[in-house]
């Protein structure tokens, strides 16, 4: 029995894996000059407030909202609590998950 492996187009294309690595480096970067820094505590903060707006008596809120329970449930300052939130908004957003109103203050909602 032989434990030879079938050829595949990644192998005959040997720049795949730098090209790939460039393109995910490139993605960090840009994202860590833009002030995201993707990780778990930001994730679990977006799935918190897609669960508030999911699961909520009504389908939007305000970034004060959020802000406000974040304060609450973690027992931090304000500021953290609206960097948290404005990190996870932002996230949300780039991934279409949820969009803000026209308004001056908007109020997010789940995006459809």
């Amino acid at each position: 029995m032989t434990t030879k492996r079938v050829r595949s187009e990644r192998d005959d294309n040997l720049s795949y894996d730098a090209k790939k690595a460039k393109e995910i480096f490139a993605r960090k970067l840009a994202d860590d000059a833009g002030g995201r820094r993707s990780n778990s505590q930001m994730k679990r903060d977006a799935d918190l407030i897609l669960t508030l707006l999911r699961d909520g008596e009504v389908k939007g809120a305000r970034m004060s909202v959020f802000t406000a329970t974040f304060q609450d449930l973690f027992s931090i300052s304000r500021e953290s609590a609206g960097a948290r939130c404005r990190a996870a908004i932002k996230f949300l957003k780039d991934e279409g998950r949820v969009h803000p109103n026209e308004d001056k203050h908007p109020v997010y909602s789940l995006s459809e």
